[in-house]
């Protein structure tokens, strides 16, 4: 096992102990200074105290459209810690709370929101409740008599039935799993602020695998909230949130904009053609099952290995069986087996695997009879997939016989209110326009896109891993958001209610404006030169300039 100690011995940087000792956010925002933020304090200490009358005005060299290609995202970079050190008022670090104030516009959205949440599975459970009660209490002679007036056969109030137990169901279980959430946060917060989440036991971050070399800080994306996860807190190191902030983050992000969209017409957004692909990667775990056959055939039980590492380790074995069979040993022959492997997921890497196991694998690095268990994992992939295809129909069917049954249930208010507006027929309409429009959650959907591109890497798929990360993330988030000073109880809700994709990227993402300006100014030249701006808008700015 010695050839492994250089992966399994150094501890990795996201379990790395803080140097600083510092366990406050000022400490943090310091030490997780970028150059960005330096730039950014540069500007405004120019802003300040430059003496009057000056004006220093840097021209750049001219940068070409091809140029500029090979320039077009060097300004653009993932901020360390993920924006939150942002956002604790340290003048070491470039303030984003201006950028997450929501304007008037989106505070009245935020309200409107709150009562989507509050009044849409409500609701629901009066809506079905009242039709399961007049059918189970009064025989369902008024359902019958009403599909009769649309000439519908009365089998078809088996479709009622099952539309609205399905929907009362849903409602009251999400309504729970919000409860939850909101009774475990505040049981947490009266605890004693040491009690932490954490990930692993010390025992495990000595052995932890090297997953991220400091030097790969931005080349992933995962890496972009190491820093602020690794902060000393309280019992321990490592991956670690207050409890409190992980409910907090799963009431507000997920329990609040499921609730205001909440009905099973949302199963037709899993079947949806455009999502199917989508939905099928998060559905699969095949990659999980194989990695633990793969840590077993590698012997690296109890190491919790990367995907990366067990890509590159089963590479090495098959260049070496290769070689020692006396094939082809030049270095294109090793480049090409290493190229197949170093990319591959650990289902994709184990099939590899199966394909060469002829080869004469070193049983000291190894447990080759492992490998005749593989079977297994293609018996899973099997099921997985039927699964799959069973659960994507189903979803299907139901959202579709809701979508019917609301349908219909209209119809037959309007016919039975007789030109006459009364207050059912009125909230009714509401509340299926309301579901028809939430049916495909846009805000929910756009925020879930940024998510995946943060933290699921060049693979877009997120693991669990990466998936825990996010969500210490998001509860960090929570936890800087309510101890900012300079928003108020007001802006803090509302940015809970309306917090959206734009602003994830605002807190992630960072520009340098030096190289910005470098690149856009230039551009922005060419194009007035060439005639390629907006004529309209050239027209607008002449319009109010002169």
């Amino acid at each position: 096992m010695a050839s492994y100690s250089r992966f399994v011995e150094e501890p990795s940087p996201l379990s790395r102990r803080s140097r600083s000792g510092s366990s406050n956010w000022t400490g943090l925002s310091q030490r997780f200074q970028t150059e960005v933020d330096a730039a950014h304090t540069d500007r405004l200490r120019s802003i300040i105290h430059d003496p009057p009358h000056s004006r220093i005005l840097v021209e750049h060299k001219d940068v070409q459209p091809e140029d500029a290609m090979g320039l077009l995202l060097k300004h653009v970079k993932l901020d360390p810690d993920g924006g939150i050190l942002n956002l604790v008022g340290s003048t070491a670090q470039r303030s984003k709370v201006p950028a997450l104030r929501k304007n008037f516009l989106e505070s009245a959205l935020a309200l409107l929101a709150f009562g989507r949440a509050v009044c849409n599975p409500l609701g629901m459970i009066v809506t079905s409740a009242r039709m399961l009660s007049e059918y189970f209490l009064h025989g369902g002679e008024s359902l019958r008599n009403d599909l009769k007036l649309l000439h519908v056969p009365p089998k078809f109030q088996y479709i009622f039935l099952v539309s609205n137990l399905a929907e009362f169901a849903l409602a009251v279980v999400c309504i729970l799993i919000s409860l939850r959430n909101i009774t475990l946060s505040c049981c947490y917060s009266t605890e004693t602020e040491g009690q932490v989440v954490q990930l692993g036991s010390a025992k495990q971050e000595a052995r932890t695998t090297r997953v991220l070399e400091p030097e790969d800080a931005e080349a992933g994306a995962g890496a972009a909230v190491a820093p602020i996860l690794s902060e000393k807190r309280g019992a321990g190191d490592g991956f670690i949130a207050k409890p409190r902030y992980m409910y907090e983050a799963k009431f507000w992000l997920t329990d609040v904009p499921r609730l205001q969209n909440l009905s099973t017409l949302r199963l037709l957004a899993f079947a949806h053609p455009n999502l199917v692909a989508k939905n099928a990667k998060r559905f699969s775990r095949r990659d999980e099952v194989a990695r633990g056959l793969l840590t077993k055939f590698l012997r690296l039980d109890n190491m919790h290995p990367s995907d990366e590492l067990l890509a590159a380790e089963a590479a090495k074995l098959v260049v070496r069986g290769y070689a020692s069979k006396g094939g082809a040993s030049d270095e294109d022959e090793k480049r090409e087996i290493a190229n197949e492997f170093v990319d591959k997921k650990p289902y994709d890497t184990l099939r590899a695997l199966r394909r060469n196991e002829g080869r004469d694998f070193d049983t000291t690095m190894c447990d080759t009879s492992v490998l005749r268990k593989a079977h297994r994992v293609d018996i899973f992939v099997l099921a997985e997939t039927v699964t799959f295809m069973v659960v994507m129909c189903a979803c299907f069917a139901l959202g579709a016989l809701e979508f019917f049954h609301k349908s219909l249930r209209c119809t037959v208010l309007l016919i039975q209110a007789d030109g006459a507006l009364n207050l059912f027929l009125v909230l009714y309409y509401s509340l299926f326009l309301n579901q028809v429009v939430g049916m495909l959650a846009v805000n929910t959907l756009l925020r879930w896109r940024v998510e995946v591109f943060i933290f699921g890497g060049d693979d877009a798929v997120v693991s669990a891993e990466e998936r825990y990360i996010m969500e210490v993330y998001l509860a960090r988030l929570m936890e800087a958001i309510w101890l900012n000073k300079d928003m108020t109880l007001l802006e803090k809700v509302s940015f809970m209610l309306q917090f959206d994709d734009d602003d994830l990227q605002r807190l992630v993402v960072e520009e340098n404006d030096v190289s910005k300006t470098h690149v856009c100014a230039s551009v922005r030249r060419f194009m007035y030169e060439k005639g390629h701006t907006c004529r309209f808008t050239d027209a607008f700015q002449q319009l109010v300039v002169y």
